[in-house]
């Protein structure tokens, strides 16, 4: 057994899990190196120091101790001049493309009134018009 696979036996030489025959080669191991005797040792220290201690509680309000920091971010962006130009920028370009909409809505409905002097009427729809009208 090498000192790597007996540090994989850690853990179920301390939970006391592991085979009777591989907790001897680990002793025996420990034995013959004091280096590993010493890890196996602060493993163990380690584990016991795990296992006392109490896991925190959770925090509830999380969200209040985040909010200043959330601020602070928040007001940084709205006074920076990039913010600042970017956000005038995109209130140009919105006001160009209604601005754009409406003159293509204009010449949509000026092109319309141009060409139905060109369009072909259908004489029986004008008299079916003009009858019920009547």
């Amino acid at each position: 057994m090498t000192s790597d696979q007996a540090r994989l036996l850690f853990p179920d030489y301390l939970d006391g899990s592991i085979r009777h025959e591989d907790r001897e080669r680990l002793r025996a191991l420990c034995e013959q190196d004091p280096d590993l005797s010493v890890e196996l040792a602060n493993y163990e220290r380690v584990v016991n120091v795990l296992n006392h201690t109490e896991p925190p509680s959770p925090r509830l309000d999380m969200w209040q101790a985040i909010v200043p920091f959330v601020d602070q971010y928040r007001t940084e962006l709205r006074n920076s001049p990039i913010r600042r130009i970017h956000v005038l920028w995109l209130r140009i370009a919105a006001q160009f493309s209604s601005g754009l909409i409406i003159y293509t809505h204009y010449l949509a409905n000026r092109t319309q009134a141009r060409f139905e002097k060109y369009l072909l009427h259908d004489p029986l729809a004008e008299y079916r018009r003009r009858n019920v009208s009547e």
